[in-house]
């Protein structure tokens, strides 16, 4: 996973916005929280507020380990909510980048995962133990569904430019 420190992050949406008439980036103290005013909303960055984790091991209802997901991520529409007690939940919608390649190139089958989530920000200034930062954002597995191309043939992520029957 890539880490962009903060200061790197606010520099580079301090220069993407800078010229433009809609965003209005406020001047502050140190101390202060960074602020970006959009279209007349203001959103405030409280930092990390929530974190959750699938183990590396975990494996799909295909029998597949659960990687390379980080790119291809959305919230399922219809799925977001938020609680009464100012948590959120909905179900994410997962296509990973392609299978594992530990062994050489493989012939993974397109596929898309489902995954729970409940996400209960963390606004507080005392440190969390890990197991309680990890209760931040819940997460539960829920299903793969495989891509199949015409004739129900399997998809191949190993030959895209092969033509089939």
């Amino acid at each position: 996973m890539l880490t962009i420190p903060k200061s790197v992050l606010l520099f580079v949406l301090a220069r993407s916005v800078q010229s433009s008439p809609l965003v209005r980036v406020e001047s502050r103290k140190a101390t202060d929280p960074v602020k970006v005013t959009l279209n007349g909303n203001t959103y405030i960055n409280k930092g990390l507020v929530g974190f959750g984790l699938i183990p590396s091991d975990f494996r799909d209802s295909e029998g597949d380990t659960l990687g390379g997901i980080g790119s291809g991520i959305d919230i399922k529409r219809g799925t977001w909510a938020q609680t009464a007690f100012g948590s959120y939940n909905g179900t994410f919608v997962v296509t990973p980048d392609r299978g594992y390649n530990v062994e050489g190139a493989i012939d993974y089958q397109s596929r898309q995962h489902e995954i729970d989530f409940v996400f209960s920000p963390y606004y507080g200034s005392s440190k969390l133990s890990f197991s309680d930062a990890q209760d931040t954002l819940v997460l539960t597995y829920r299903k793969t569904v495989l891509r199949y191309e015409r004739n129900n043939g399997k998809t191949s992520g190993l030959d895209p430019t092969a033509v089939r029957a």
